[in-house]
């Protein structure tokens, strides 16, 4: 099964998997960020379908600048809304992007969380040239984007 995810601006959301943290090598459980392994093997869901969610990479842009250092943090929410797994929080995502002027993604950092913030107006443009820099077909996994035509 693919990799679901989505592009917000020049931000990508990911879940946390083991696939995922498998992308550190075979050994993963050394090389992957610690906070993200622990997260992982500590199954922390607490209610049904809650998934960790991960700001996994951003694309350099106007819009980005400052946030590189961003990557492979959890997502605990977006606009103080709590984000319980992917398909909640892209369409939590796309609704306050249809109503807010910006969109505040709160990061799990050690020592404190961190907020990135994004203006809804640029988002659709940094994430068409994105898509066309890059050639990814679509700004969402085919998973969310069938979710959101239902």
């Amino acid at each position: 099964m693919a990799q679901s995810y989505f592009l917000y601006g020049g931000f990508v959301f990911v879940p946390l998997t083991e696939p995922y943290l498998m992308e550190w090598g075979e050994d993963w459980m050394q090389d992957a960020p610690h906070d993200l392994v622990n997260l992982a093997l500590s199954g922390i869901a607490t209610l049904d379908e809650e998934q960790p969610i991960i700001l996994t990479r951003i694309f350099p842009s106007k819009c980005t600048a400052g946030y590189s250092g961003m990557t492979d943090r959890r997502v605990l929410s977006v606009n103080r809304e709590p984000v319980r797994n992917l398909k909640q929080m892209y369409s939590l995502v796309e609704r306050l992007h249809r109503t807010q002027s910006y969109l505040s993604f709160e990061l799990q950092c050690v020592g404190g969380n961190a907020v990135v913030a994004l203006d809804s107006a640029s988002a659709d443009a940094v994430r068409d040239e994105i898509l066309a820099t890059y050639r990814i077909p679509f700004a969402a996994s085919p998973d969310l984007l069938a979710s959101a035509d239902e």
